[in-house]
C-alpha cells in the first residue's frame, strides 16, 4: 500500500487500537466478565480438576469420564486468562482473582505432572504405569510395552 498526501488512512502501532463498543466490545466484556471468571467452576463440575488431582494424587476414585481430552480444556482456560490479564480494561480485583486461578492452576498441574514430564490425566489414572514412552497406545490393556 502507498500512502499519498490524500491518503484517509493512519498507521498506528497495534497497541494503540481499542475496542469501545459494539459486538466486539460487548463480547469481550462477557469473556471478561462473565465467561473466563466461569469457567474455573464450569471445569471443576465437569471433573476436569478432579481427573488431575487423581493423577497428583491428591484424591481418589474414578476418573470423571470416558473421554480422554479433558486436560485440554484446562488448557484452554489458562490461554483465556492469559489474554484477559492483558486486557486493559480488566479491574485490578478480577486481574487478582485470575492470578489466582493462575496459580492454583499451575500448582495442580505441577504436581500431576510425572518425573518423566509426562501429563495426561486420562492415561495416568486410568493406566498407571504408563508414561510418554511405556505403553503401546492401546487402552484395552494397562500392561506397559516390553
Amino acid at each position: 500500500m502507498r500512502l499519498t498526501g490524500q491518503s484517509r488512512i493512519v498507521l498506528r502501532p497495534v497497541e494503540h487500537a481499542v475496542i469501545t463498543g459494539g459486538f466486539w466490545g460487548e463480547r469481550r466484556r462477557i469473556n471478561r466478565e462473565v465467561s473466563v471468571p466461569s469457567a474455573r467452576w464450569q471445569l471443576q463440575e465437569a471433573g476436569n480438576f478432579r481427573n488431575l488431582e487423581l493423577a497428583a494424587g491428591l484424591a481418589e476414585g474414578e476418573y470423571a469420564s470416558n473421554l480422554w481430552f479433558l486436560d485440554s480444556d484446562i488448557y484452554k482456560w489458562l490461554e483465556a486468562i492469559g489474554w484477559r490479564l492483558a486486557d486493559p480494561d480488566l479491574t485490578p480485583s478480577a486481574a487478582a482473582q485470575l492470578g489466582d486461578f493462575l496459580e492454583r492452576a499451575e500448582e495442580l498441574l505441577s504436581t500431576a505432572q510425572a518425573e518423566d514430564g509426562y501429563l495426561d490425566s486420562y492415561y495416568q489414572v486410568r493406566f498407571p504405569g504408563c508414561g510418554s514412552s511405556s505403553c503401546s497406545g492401546d487402552t484395552s490393556s494397562t500392561a506397559p510395552v516390553t
